[in-house]
């Protein structure tokens, strides 16, 4: 159902550092090859790789499965992205409904290291024997083109007639840059929704219905809404690293610098002290210094007239 693979794993997103979903589908359903990289299916079928995985790794996976016979495949960058943000936009958005409805999954929820676009589709290209769109789609624009079955040598669409064009049902890879996603947490979905909507309608356009889309992002900056998206390594490592050489810079100055004594709560604290403490030690003086006559719990003597 709902990305299975990134939603179960949602409760622990934000523990991994510097990381964004890596996502390969294909409207084709086809084998994916064995031995290459570790891989388990989910309750709904959709295979999925390692929970994180390396960019340089998911490329090499890519292109190890892509398919080859789909007429265009389609290389969309998601720049500012992170896994709980595509668990959180509900099962209907933009993305979800690709995942849910592609022949072929592979995703990685936690994707980390930088992945070059350019350097992918020109990989994607060659590897499939297929015409490189040079001009990239802006998804800022919220416009596309519109492919046909045919395109001209320079892997652009061609305006009139079939003149020029290479063969009927050439293969194409197309660049699409989304735009990044906004810091404030209600305007983050708002754009990735308006970007999965984009495109959809951008793959909807494209002839046969047919193809490939390579999904690739970007991890968000640190001071993300709700909460960082990444651990402070560099701290901890440091941090670690003082701690074995027997060194603390942060504790710096002396001990009332360091601590505070006298804070309202302290400072209520001290004025209950002070004011039933004697009170205590007066009420155990008076307990204590009670006394009693010699004999006093002994039984009365009887008093009456004295028989002869």
């Amino acid at each position: 159902m709902l990305l299975s693979s990134i939603a179960l794993l949602a409760a622990c997103a934000y523990g991994f550092e510097d990381t964004s979903p890596l996502i390969y589908l294909s409207t084709q359903e086809h084998q994916q090859p064995l031995g290459l990289f570790s891989s388990s299916s989910d309750s709904s079928g959709r295979r999925h790789g390692s929970t994180v995985q390396s960019g340089a790794s998911f490329q090499s996976s890519v292109l190890a499965q892509v398919d080859c016979s789909v007429l265009t495949t389609v290389v969309a960058v998601q720049p500012s992205i992170h896994a709980s943000d595509l668990s959180s936009t509900g099962d209907n958005s933009g993305i979800q409904k690709l995942v849910n409805n592609a022949a072929h999954t592979f995703l990685v929820p936690y994707g980390h290291g930088d992945i070059d676009p350019a350097e992918l589709a020109t990989k994607l290209a060659t590897h499939c024997d297929a015409a490189l769109v040079q001009d990239q789609v802006d998804g800022g624009s919220m416009s596309h083109p519109v492919f046909d079955e045919y395109e001209n040598e320079s892997g652009t669409e061609s305006e009139s007639g079939n003149e020029g064009k290479i063969s009927e049902g050439a293969k194409r890879v197309v660049v699409v840059t989304l735009p990044s996603l906004p810091m404030s947490s209600d305007a983050r979905q708002m754009t990735l929704a308006d970007n999965g909507a984009f495109l959809t309608s951008f793959l909807r356009s494209l002839p046969r219905k047919q193809n490939n889309l390579v999904y690739v992002s970007t991890p968000p900056p640190a001071a993300a809404p709700g909460g960082s998206f990444r651990r402070s390594r560099d701290t901890f490592d440091s941090t670690t690293a003082r701690r074995s050489n027997g060194t603390n810079t942060d504790n710096k100055g002396g001990l009332f610098s360091r601590y505070q004594y006298f804070t309202p709560g302290i400072f209520m604290g001290y004025m209950a002290f002070i004011l039933l403490v004697p009170i205590l030690i007066i009420a155990i003086g008076a307990v204590a210094s009670v006394q009693i006559s010699y004999r006093a719990f002994d039984p009365p003597l009887k008093v009456g007239p004295k028989q002869g």
